[in-house]
């Protein structure tokens, strides 16, 4: 099962690279260069955000707090995560979640304003240098990977993570479960 995630995981970044190599390609080297710029910070303001909205003291994971007792008592939450402090476990769980997301929102939104100041500012600015086509095409192809790989991570490292802490958990509630069923026969019955 786990092979199988693993090559989807690389198959989905294979063709984030591919269509960012040829989006490169087709826009050339300084627009995707601006994608870039929008890219690292779009990151840095997804990150800023989910770090504000998935504090443990927050409102969004004091519900899921809430919610969680609600639906199961402590100790079975307990034994599920193996701590004391859920309220980490699950602003660190939405937080992968939900920076994915931010990050979509926020990147699609910054080249939005992105494409509108540099379409004014190339009209308003005399370009002194223009670079050959050929070197032109392939800076944007170069920057392009670049570009294809960054988002790749950004997006896919939340779900590895989540892959990853899903199996850590069933394998400890089915060692802990199995510890809890283990009944001790006494010999003289």
């Amino acid at each position: 099962m786990v092979q199988y995630l693993v090559l989807g995981l690389v198959a989905v970044t294979a063709l984030i690279v591919f269509i960012n190599l040829i989006k490169g390609l087709i826009r050339g080297f300084k627009k995707t260069l601006g994608s870039l710029a929008a890219i690292i910070a779009s990151a840095v303001i997804a990150f800023i955000v989910t770090v504000i909205i998935c504090k443990p003291s927050s409102s969004l994971v004091t519900y899921l707090i809430n919610l969680l007792s609600g639906v199961l008592n402590e100790d079975i939450t307990q034994i599920l995560f193996g701590i004391e402090a859920v309220g980490e476990v699950l602003s660190y769980y939405v937080g992968l979640i939900i920076a994915p997301f931010v990050f979509v929102v926020i990147y699609a939104v910054l080249s939005i304003i992105l494409a509108i100041v540099a379409s004014i500012v190339t009209k308003h600015i005399a370009k002194n240098k223009k670079f050959k086509p050929a070197a032109h095409r392939l800076g944007g192809l170069g920057v392009g990977v670049v570009c294809g790989l960054l988002v790749s991570v950004i997006l896919l490292t939340p779900l590895v993570g989540i892959i990853g802490s899903v199996a850590e958990i069933g394998n400890r509630a089915f060692y802990n479960c199995s510890a809890l069923t283990t009944v001790v026969i006494p010999n003289n019955v």
